[in-house]
């Protein structure tokens, strides 16, 4: 039923794992690498970052499309010798304005953007980074202003998306 939790791949032997943080991170581990194998390619810190992030999210194709909106980003920032944590907002934007450059639709960079903003607002909420490098980026990315949905929540978003939509229709048809 949507809405509800989906269910993440069945719990490592716990027996394999033994006890404390390294069993529960080594569940984390085999759970998320079982769902999405792309998680794998990461260092092993980035990858409980990402899982443990990613655990928390409901939906098993919101995990796999920020999983790959993630993994594309930690990707470029160690093209740039820049680690997870220390991301700025300089990077956030540069990252957005290369997309573009090369193609990419806005709307797509937006939902990367929001993977981004969900996964370091995960790691500001657990003291991981007193920062978060992609508030407010998504007004910049392209006009008009209703882009700027990083920061709200979904029913906050799509409240903004459809005023701007009406509007757009509404000046589209000749109406003031």
């Amino acid at each position: 039923m949507p809405g509800e939790l989906e269910r993440l791949p069945g719990p490592v032997a716990a027996a394999a794992l033994g006890t404390g943080p390294a069993a529960v991170a080594g569940e984390l581990l085999g759970r998320m690498r079982a769902e999405l194998p792309v998680v794998s390619g990461l260092g092993e810190r980035e990858q409980v970052l990402v899982s443990a992030w990613l655990t928390g999210l409901r939906s098993a194709r919101t995990r796999r499309a920020y999983a790959a909106d993630v993994v594309a980003w930690l990707g470029w920032l160690a093209e740039r010798d820049t680690g997870v944590l220390a991301a700025g907002r300089v990077h956030v934007d540069l990252w957005a304005a290369t997309q573009l450059g090369a193609g990419a639709a806005a709307s797509s960079v937006r939902r990367r953007l929001s993977a981004l903003s969900s996964f370091y607002r995960y790691c500001a909420a657990q003291d991981l980074t007193g920062r978060v490098p992609t508030q407010g980026v998504a007004r910049q990315v392209v006009d008009p202003d209703y882009t700027a949905t990083v920061g709200l929540d979904r029913d906050q978003a799509r409240a903004l998306i459809a005023a701007a939509d009406a509007d757009a229709g509404a000046q589209a048809s000749g109406v003031a």
